[in-house]
């Protein structure tokens, strides 16, 4: 009976350096995932920290409705232009009747097949942003982000 005795200890011996291992490896697994969300918090911070991009301010122009050269096809097309700041927003309006001007002639200078290709599309979008921004001055210009088209209709 006296080994049994002597055998009692080492298996409490046994079952400690198991609870020891045991809160050592819970240990290191919580200060890991302590490290991870710390570091993963320091990432949202920066984006918070990134500039945010300034939303444009949309400047829509009544409807133009013109005859195309070479046939008797008309073309409506409505045009809104995206600007940087109000202030953009109001020097097109203050010289609306000559952006008007020039983008009546541009599109009346245009035929139903220069229309009709995506290519031509993106052609005429930027020389209609072209004439607008022969009404600003130098500043204003660079302001001027795009212009997009609310309708286009040939018939």
């Amino acid at each position: 009976m006296s080994n049994a005795k002597e055998a009692a200890p080492p298996k409490k011996k046994g079952k400690l350096i198991i609870i020891v291992a045991s809160a050592l490896i819970l240990a290191s697994g919580g200060g890991g995932a302590a490290w991870y969300f710390a570091q993963r918090g320091k990432g949202t911070q920066k984006a918070q920290e990134a500039p945010k991009k300034t939303v444009p301010v949309f400047l829509p122009l009544e409807p133009f409705v013109v005859n195309l050269t070479g046939s008797e096809n008309y073309l409506q097309v409505g045009v809104v232009y995206a600007t940087e700041t109000n202030e953009i927003s109001e020097a097109i309006k203050a010289n609306l009747p000559a952006v008007r001007s020039r983008v009546l002639l541009r599109l009346s200078s245009k035929t139903v097949a220069e229309l009709t290709s995506l290519e031509g599309k993106q052609k005429l979008t930027e020389e209609i942003i072209d004439d607008a921004r022969q009404s600003l001055d130098e500043a204003q210009r660079k302001g001027l982000l795009n212009m997009h088209f609310s309708a286009f209709v040939i018939q």
